[in-house]
């Protein structure tokens, strides 16, 4: 029942927009620099709306790597985000580099398509449930 619209971070300016739902990848333990780059420019709207940060990158069973991507949680506090959510992530090897195909096989990251579709989706109802109450 919500209206939904993607946006890249270089997309136009936050008008009109209710809530916003912003990830990330999460490569070598940072979020992607345009992503960083979104939020700081968009700081002082983004703490004025419903905002809902997660992370994607760790891969593989069990996930690697095991801890929570910090910078996540750091630019979820950053927008007064309502909540953070950590995904497994996909590894695709075919985007990678020698140097990074070498380091996955040296942490066991699996590049098998391990994402969790009921807990993204359960984390999006969440989102709407609230939003719709509100």
């Amino acid at each position: 029942g919500l209206e939904v619209a993607e946006q890249r971070p270089n997309g136009p300016p936050l008008e009109d927009i209710d809530a916003v739902v912003i990830g990330s990848a999460v490569y070598a333990g940072s979020w992607l620099s345009p992503a960083r780059s979104f939020i700081r420019a968009h700081l002082a709207e983004l703490r004025q709306l419903p905002v809902w940060v997660f992370s994607s990158g760790r891969v593989g069973t069990p996930p690697t790597p095991a801890e929570e991507p910090p910078e996540g949680i750091e630019l979820a506090e950053l927008v007064h985000a309502r909540g953070h959510r950590t995904i497994v992530g996909r590894l695709d090897p075919a985007a990678l580099g020698l140097g990074e195909r070498a380091l996955a096989r040296l942490i066991g990251a699996s590049t098998e398509d391990r994402r969790d579709w009921e807990s993204i989706d359960r984390f999006a109802d969440e989102i709407a449930d609230e939003l719709g109450s509100a």
